[in-house]
């Protein structure tokens, strides 16, 4: 899973659209674009029509009214609404010109993150991994494992690092809001309950590695 959330702008609003490119490029010494929220934290493109925006991408911003078809996954949808126009039914999260942009993309990064860890995973070719239900399900037999909040939060996490892995000191300061110093076993406590919930289902808690103190999940 990609750590960058997908945007797209969808209409003409040029003015917009060169904001969020400068956003999503960022400059790799860190100045402009650090004093908002979540920059470089999203790639971006631009398309005229909702016909010409990708169904994979995480969210979509466009114009308030314009027609959004149904679709079986839905990326996130942001309108923009000229200033004094009327909140239209069945929008969903609508902002008003002029714009806080800060605003807008702490609403997309977090809204598209949490609904990405809300997608159903597969944990290599045997089992599927339902975030919102924190449930494990062997495919084949539909016999499956349900996990607690934090040990759900911890595989996710561990899932959306990637090839670089979760960190203790990450798991300690992002999931349970510990200082990174502080001594506390409970990652230790929760990732061991959560090995042996996988070993339920077989080998597949062999999938979950811990490289030098980093946690990885390695589809072998």
């Amino acid at each position: 899973m990609s750590e960058k959330i997908q945007i797209t702008l969808i209409g003409k609003d040029d003015v917009l659209a060169s904001i969020l490119a400068e956003q999503a490029r960022g400059h790799a010494g860190g100045q402009a674009g650090d004093h908002v929220k979540g920059a470089r934290a999203f790639d971006f493109v631009a398309v005229a029509s909702v016909s010409d925006a990708s169904p994979q991408s995480d969210v979509w911003v466009l114009p308030q009214g314009m027609h959004v078809p149904a679709l079986e996954q839905m990326p996130l949808c942001i309108c923009i609404a000229a200033a004094g126009e009327a909140r239209q039914p069945g929008d969903g999260t609508v902002f008003t010109k002029p714009l806080r942009l800060a605003q807008v993309l702490d609403v997309a990064l977090s809204g598209a993150r949490l609904r990405r860890r809300k997608q159903p995973r597969a944990l290599g070719q045997t089992h599927m991994f339902h975030p919102f239900a924190r449930l494990i399900e062997e495919t084949a037999s539909g016999r499956g494992v349900t996990l607690t909040e934090k040990e759900a939060s911890l595989l996710c996490a561990v899932l959306d690092s990637g090839e670089k892995g979760l960190s203790r000191k990450d798991a300690m300061t992002e999931l349970w809001g510990y200082h990174p110093d502080a001594e506390s076993h409970a990652v230790d406590t929760t990732l061991y309950r959560l090995r042996q919930k996988l070993q339920e289902l077989g080998s597949i808690d062999a999938h979950l590695v811990n490289e030098g103190g980093v946690y990885k999940w390695h589809d072998r």
